[in-house]
């Protein structure tokens, strides 16, 4: 498979490329410059893509960041809102006709547990009145799922939402796969019709060993010493985002939040669909752009 690695960092992109093609053999992995807190350089990689891919099957959105002191992003967002949230949304917008084109095509949205950390703060979205910085990241991982609801309606055609409750272990593969054993129930939408052939999915990658903590005050380390042995490695946290691009089981079902290679539950703010539909149009607002 040909993959773009969409890096803001180029020298670190150059040292994981090698270290995939070493593992994988695969040569075919290109590097583009992407920094999620400029639109301007979303838009030039966007261009980029669109003038030199011919089909594209996957996007995965996968960069973050977390609990970072309050900043902004280039064009005056809250950072971890900007980034998280708004330069995902804008990224995706941009090459949706591409995997239109490509379908059948998945989107897979990086979200987290830590959606449950807070509300979507409609009259001060950038936290400019006040801001926490652990509220300020559940917001844009809320966002997140919200986002993925919105985006599978807009995509699917028809549709209908019913709960879905998994068996009590996961299928074989899936067990293989993520070495767990999961039983919730979780609401997506089921196709009635293929529509556009493109499918999203929100994934909670459990609690990985990253740099993603770099941001975490004292306290919050010396708890994270103590859970890091329930951790996961960058190996196992990968898993449901690679469950969510391969799956064939998964074409039918659109929107859905997945973790530990299974459907999973959310907040109840997470399925507010009139809020959902209420942050896609403040997201185009801030954005300056149409997505009906």
């Amino acid at each position: 498979a040909r993959i773009i690695m969409a890096c803001r960092d180029i020298s670190k992109a150059e040292a994981a490329r090698k270290e995939i093609t070493e593992e994988s053999g695969n040569h075919n992995i290109v590097i583009r410059k992407l920094d999620l807190a400029d639109t301007r350089s979303i838009r030039e990689f966007a261009e980029i893509v669109n003038k030199e891919e011919k089909e594209l099957h996957i996007l995965l959105n996968n960069a973050g960041i977390m609990m970072c002191p309050y900043t902004k992003t280039a064009d005056g967002f809250e950072m971890q809102f900007g980034v998280n949230h708004l330069g995902h949304f804008l990224l995706t917008f941009l090459l949706i006709d591409l995997l239109k084109k490509s379908a059948p095509s998945r989107i897979i949205i990086l979200s987290s547990m830590a959606h449950s950390w807070s509300t979507i703060k409609l009259d001060d979205i950038n936290s400019e009145k006040s801001y926490h910085s652990r509220r300020a990241y559940g917001q844009s991982k809320l966002a997140n799922i919200l986002c993925t609801r919105s985006l599978a309606k807009r995509l699917t055609g028809k549709h209908n939402i019913r709960p879905v409750t998994t068996d009590e272990g996961l299928e074989d593969k899936q067990h293989k796969l993520c070495n767990s054993r999961w039983a919730i129930v979780s609401d997506f939408y089921k196709l009635d019709q293929q529509g556009t052939g493109v499918t999203v999915y929100a994934v909670h990658p459990g609690i990985v060993r990253t740099e993603l903590k770099r941001h975490m005050n004292l306290g919050l380390l010396c708890m994270w010493k103590v859970v890091r042995p329930f951790t996961k490695t960058t190996v196992q946290g990968a898993q449901t985002s690679v469950y969510c691009a391969v799956e064939p089981a998964l074409q039918s079902e659109s929107g859905g939040y997945y973790s530990d290679c299974g459907p999973s539950s959310c907040t109840r703010a997470a399925r507010d669909d009139e809020m959902a539909q209420k942050l896609w149009e403040l997201s185009c607002q801030m954005l300056g752009i149409t997505w009906d």
